[in-house]
């Protein structure tokens, strides 16, 4: 048996069977898959009962009355996610796992419905008839309020739907006006591929000239950290933590993905209160105030929450341009002109070449004569 991290054995039926989950899925799903194996018990308890005879028959009954129908659509729901599974890339991972829950819990569902739910009505209902004249039970009257409602506001639908229908075409209209007006909105719609999460973190790096000390570099990170504290209020303003220079471990190099090329590197770490503004209204304000506070020294933001992190596939931006050639400097130099254009681009920020060829040399000529 596996132990727990308390030195106990543990007693996962899993773990000491040494097998792996096929799917991970995470509770959201999970919950999803229930709540479509629950309203397909509720059809097939349904059928059932409107069409109530002999305990014997009900198996029978219940399996001819909706078996195709509910077969139907839920192919027809399963047939929608299928194109999910031919997606590349952070799409594939962040949405097959969604339609591969879905679509075992429809199949579970109809296979239930026609199978168990049966089974269980046959075995858990009252055979005898029950005394009209009997007090009812407490779920009885919370079912008779319920149903009460229920058709109380069916029949309001009931209602308006007729008088819709009896002017059609005024309804018509009026709806096709009001899709009409909605277009105005188009200018407003966000283009974002995943809603951006404000986690109340932001990820500062500054790079200051080529080869700058890193004593010099930790005296304008204080600089920098005076100027967090101006512009984030003290109330809400958490933590503020520098990282200066290169790691000590090759091991933290390869892994980080801050993007630190020498000690003219520094990244500002800044962590935010929970009662606090939106993250990006600092993010805006910090962008715009440092470079007038500090020329020649680089600023860019990089991705600080987990989320953004995974759909950038770890890179220091979401849009990362590479261009690939034997000669060094002029590829700087078509990269140098990419970067001009791109900074002309609407809503492009932090438009940055992550090499530097400016850092001080020496070229040795070496007699292997002598």
């Amino acid at each position: 048996m596996n132990s727990s991290p308390n030195g106990k054995p543990s007693t996962d039926i899993r773990a000491s069977l040494k097998l792996r989950p096929v799917i991970n899925v995470s509770g959201t799903m999970t919950a999803l898959g229930a709540s479509i194996v629950v309203p397909g018990a509720v059809d097939a308890v349904s059928a059932i009962l409107t069409q109530f005879v002999e305990m014997g028959d009900l198996y029978r009954r219940a399996s001819t009355v909706i078996a195709v129908p509910a077969l139907v659509s839920t192919l027809c729901i399963c047939i929608v996610f299928v194109p999910m599974f031919f997606l590349t890339g952070v799409a594939r991972f962040l949405f097959v796992p969604l339609a591969e829950s879905v679509v075992f819990a429809m199949l579970a569902s109809y296979v239930l419905s026609r199978t168990l739910v049966p089974t269980m009505v046959m075995l858990m209902m009252d055979k005898s008839h029950i005394d009209p004249n009997a007090k009812p039970s407490l779920l009885a009257r919370v079912y008779k309020r319920f149903d009460a409602a229920f058709e109380e506001f069916r029949g309001g639908y009931i209602l308006i739907l007729s008088t819709l229908l009896t002017h059609r075409k005024l309804f018509g209209t009026a709806f096709l006006a009001l899709c009409l007006a909605s277009l105005g909105l188009v200018p407003f719609l966000g283009r974002d591929f995943f809603p951006s999460v404000d986690a109340g973190q932001i990820r500062l790096h500054m790079r200051t000239p080529t080869a700058t000390r890193i004593e010099e570099t930790a005296r304008v990170a204080d600089e920098v950290d005076k100027v967090v504290r101006e512009v984030i209020p003290k109330e809400e303003l958490g933590t503020i933590l520098d990282n200066l220079g290169l790691p000590y471990s090759g091991i933290n190099l390869s892994y980080s993905n801050a993007g630190t090329i020498g000690t003219m590197d520094g990244e500002v770490l800044i962590s935010l209160k929970s009662e606090h503004r939106p993250t990006a209204e600092y993010v805006k304000k910090l962008r715009a105030e440092l470079p007038k506070r500090f020329p020649g020294v680089e600023f860019f933001f990089q991705p600080a929450d987990i989320v953004t992190q995974i759909l950038n596939f770890g890179m220091p931006a979401a849009l990362d341009i590479q261009v690939v050639g034997n000669n060094f400097t002029a590829i700087y130099d078509v990269a140098a002109k990419l970067m001009k254009k791109i900074k002309q681009v609407p809503g492009a920020v932090d438009v940055h070449i992550h090499q530097r060829i400016d850092e001080p040399t020496i070229a040795l000529d070496m007699d292997r004569t002598q």
